[in-house]
């Protein structure tokens, strides 16, 4: 039992404090971001949408385990959770998001920090076992990595693509000779 970490694990663990933050960095990425970080972050959003599907949606129906709170009577609970425990979806989405980013931006690879946080945040309020968080961490990064590998082939088809396309607007085109002007 320490002060500060009763007050700080129920703080980084509760995504209504992270809410507006991420929320406004998305939308000054989004509006002055190049055309590839756009694109980054769009997939790091299908990972986090994945990673979350896959344990809420799929993984918590299907093992159906109760939280720690729920089976072990002296637990000590410093903040809500609803539904299955395994895996952690808080977990999964953070790691998810935090992989992909770390992959594609190796400068961010300091964002790892984060999932970690709140990963040991859950076990840390009571409501999941240190197993939720180790799957659901696994979970994410998988679903993180995979997705950093589609969004890297992506880039390079797009990119070429791209670049056909500003080529051409430079290219007369072939029933028109340099110079000739359009009939």
């Amino acid at each position: 039992m320490n002060g500060f970490l009763d007050w700080f694990m129920p703080f980084i663990t509760d995504f209504d404090h992270w809410r507006v933050p991420v929320i406004l960095i998305l939308l000054v990425v989004l509006a002055r971001g190049k055309t590839d970080t756009r694109l980054a972050i769009l997939f790091a959003i299908v990972a986090v949408v994945l990673a979350d599907q896959l344990s809420s949606g799929t993984l918590k129906p299907l093992f159906h385990r109760e939280r720690p709170f729920h089976v072990i009577e002296a637990a000590r609970v410093l903040n809500g959770a609803h539904g299955w425990s395994f895996p952690s979806s808080h977990a999964a989405n953070t790691f998810a998001a935090g992989t992909f980013l770390a992959l594609r931006f190796r400068r961010l690879a300091w964002i790892l920090v984060l999932p970690v946080l709140i990963s040991y945040s859950r076990v840390y309020v009571g409501v999941h076992y240190p197993l939720d968080v180790l799957a659901g961490a696994a979970l994410g990064a998988g679903v993180g990595g995979l997705c950093a590998v589609i969004e890297r082939v992506a880039r390079r088809r797009l990119g070429g693509w791209m670049s056909r396309r500003h080529r051409r607007k430079d290219v007369p085109p072939d029933d028109q000779a340099p110079g000739d002007a359009a009939a």
